[in-house]
């Protein structure tokens, strides 16, 4: 996955923990790391600025293995797309995703049937938090600083860290169901049946985080994420790159073409993209001056690639 990227000088930024482990007893608290390698202090540990996921309620109605729906006590504060962790009356476990959520009649949908069956008064948690950062801790562009947060869960203690860039301009991921529907229409309305109503998300983060994020990482120039600027043609890139993934899954994405033909088309395009935006990389100026010192020119380690 790739390291979250924070906005310099931002008071809004957050990192997000998700223990697998369940829900957190107490409120976890959170230290941030130099990054220079070592254990050296950016911001003391600390409780403040951490919030816990508010999700922590029971089913209010039994729910057999199977099936793709649970009745809930109270829907507030879920989200779709999270993952939750139900636990019945006999310490079976298991990670649902919320697909649709209905707030009148409390049933949520998950995206997949449930693998064990669960009774009334069976325990829904939401165990995510995350660490609100301010300006001052967001103040220095740099990779590879680490967010390290400890926390207790059925009394063992955690610590588990978190590596995040802060950097000029965030690349951010631009096949929005919006986007998508806008140009790609036609591939839409092709959603399999099990996957209707969530627009191809998997393919849309898979095309821009396994195409396009690793094509720069594994770019023969390394750039430092601090200062990298968007590619200009990114949009066109990720677009290729997710028609390629639909194709490769069964969409019929150039009609009137075998399929083996359209695939070589795709995988064609999708390179040529690649290329044409990787050769607008630039980064900008660490001080937002023209005059690049030595620091700035240094090169680049391979542990501050996206």
């Amino acid at each position: 996955m790739a390291r979250p990227e924070l906005l310099k000088a931002s008071s809004t930024e957050v990192i997000w923990w998700n223990p697998q482990q369940g829900r957190p007893s107490s409120t976890p608290s959170v230290t941030l790391l130099q990054r220079n390698g070592s254990d050296s202090t950016l911001t003391a540990a600390a409780t403040t600025s951490v919030t816990q996921d508010t999700v922590n309620t029971t089913l209010s109605g039994n729910a057999s293995e199977g099936d793709r729906e649970v009745t809930l006590t109270a829907v507030t504060g879920l989200e779709i797309r999270r993952s939750y962790l139900i636990t019945n009356t006999l310490s079976q476990t298991e990670w649902v995703r919320v697909r649709s959520i209905n707030a009148s009649t409390k049933v949520v949908e998950t995206d997949e049937p449930l693998e064990h069956a669960h009774a009334a008064t069976s325990t829904f948690l939401g165990t995510g938090f995350y660490r609100t950062l301010s300006a001052t801790e967001t103040a220095t562009l740099g990779e590879m600083y680490r967010a390290r947060a400890t926390y207790t869960i059925d009394s063992v203690s955690y610590t588990t860290d978190v590596p995040f860039d802060v950097v000029l301009v965030p690349l951010t991921n631009p096949l929005s169901v919006e986007f998508v529907k806008k140009r790609r229409a036609d591939i839409m309305s092709q959603q399999h049946a099990e996957t209707r109503g969530d627009d191809y998300q998997d393919y849309r983060e898979a095309a821009w985080e396994d195409g396009v994020l690793q094509g720069i990482r594994s770019h023969k120039d390394l750039w430092r994420p601090g200062l990298l600027k968007s590619p200009s043609d990114v949009e066109g890139w990720a677009l290729a790159e997710f028609d390629l993934i639909c194709s490769q899954n069964g969409i019929d994405v150039l009609k009137g073409i075998d399929p083996l033909d359209a695939l070589e088309k795709l995988e064609q395009r999708a390179a040529n993209k690649a290329a044409a935006a990787l050769s607008s990389l630039d980064w900008m100026d660490e001080d937002d001056d023209d005059n690049r010192d030595a620091s700035e020119q240094q090169p680049k380690r391979m542990d501050f690639m996206r």
